[in-house]
């Protein structure tokens, strides 16, 4: 396992529900001196989730901000944490201590940006639902470690290069678009081969997803418009029906997949039209458990 010198900038808006899950992830099986530095930062809560998160082990450093932005809060955390490299870690996510071992050590073996492959608890989740992830895991910028795991480590040499987060939706994507492929890599196993990943909790419904991927879809667009890269001008796309086609997946799996963006795209759209581009969404339905 990798030495524990590295930080873990965990950014929480109002998620007293599921941090604790999030936290108990990194510290489940291991000495608290074996836990690598954890900064939560707090922003904009009107919940207990900093209070929660004090609680739970006394060696989380809590930050609280004012302002409700995710950005913000990981710009925060990139100041306060004392080691590198730093992984960004969603919330609502579950990540274990070994998974963010593997990642730092591929970090220290020469990749700039790396992030775990992501599971899905598709557990009380709707057959659409379980429909549509099925494919999702199979398409491009999935295998091309661009961001859906919900976590992702950076270099020093890194961060220094890409400066701070900018006020963007998809941090994970505009953070892992800025290297080519050949720096940026997804892992799967640690060094004993075993499997490691982040666990996802998904929307429960169809209608979710849907509201869920229009946010999604939003933040890759403003991206590409606003930051774009050497990297991003290097990849080809087959377009998104292509690639779903082209995917290995199963008719059905396909037809869903395919029907959420037709979807999704509809209504980032609208919402586009309505000057709400930039509106967050949050899916409460897998923040339950």
């Amino acid at each position: 396992m990798s030495s524990t010198q590295f930080s873990v900038i965990i950014p929480a808006h109002n998620e007293a529900s599921v941090i604790p899950r999030c936290l108990s992830a990194i510290y489940e099986g291991a000495e608290p001196s074996a836990v690598p530095e954890v900064i939560v930062v707090a922003n904009g809560c009107t919940d207990d989730t900093a209070q929660i998160a004090r609680r739970f082990v006394p060696q989380v450093d809590v930050i609280e901000l004012a302002e409700p932005s995710k950005t913000a809060a990981m710009n925060a955390g990139r100041k306060r944490a004392s080691h590198f490299p730093q992984v960004f870690l969603d919330a609502d996510v579950q990540c274990s201590l070994k998974t963010l071992s593997a990642i730092v050590d591929a970090i220290k073996a020469g990749a700039l940006a790396a992030a775990p492959i992501a599971h899905f608890e598709l557990r009380g989740a709707s057959w659409p639902v379980r429909s549509y992830y099925r494919a999702w895991a199979q398409q491009p910028y999935v295998q091309r470690a661009l961001g859906g795991s919900g976590c992702f480590a950076l270099s020093q040499a890194a961060l220094t290069r890409i400066g701070p987060f900018p006020d963007v939706i998809a941090d994970d994507f505009w953070a892992m678009s800025r290297f080519n492929e050949d720096k940026r890599v997804i892992v799967r196993h640690d060094a004993a081969r075993e499997p490691v990943f982040t666990r996802i909790f998904p929307p429960r419904t169809i209608l979710q997803q849907i509201r869920v991927d229009a946010r999604r879809r939003a933040g890759t667009e403003q991206v590409r418009r606003d930051y774009p890269s050497a990297s991003m001008a290097a990849q080809t796309s087959a377009g998104p029906v292509r690639s779903a086609l082209s995917s290995g997946s199963s008719s059905t799996d396909t037809i869903i997949f395919l029907a959420v963006k037709a979807a999704s795209t509809a209504l980032g759209r609208w919402r586009k039209f309505r000057g709400r581009e930039k509106t967050w969404f949050r899916d409460e339905s897998s923040r339950t458990e």
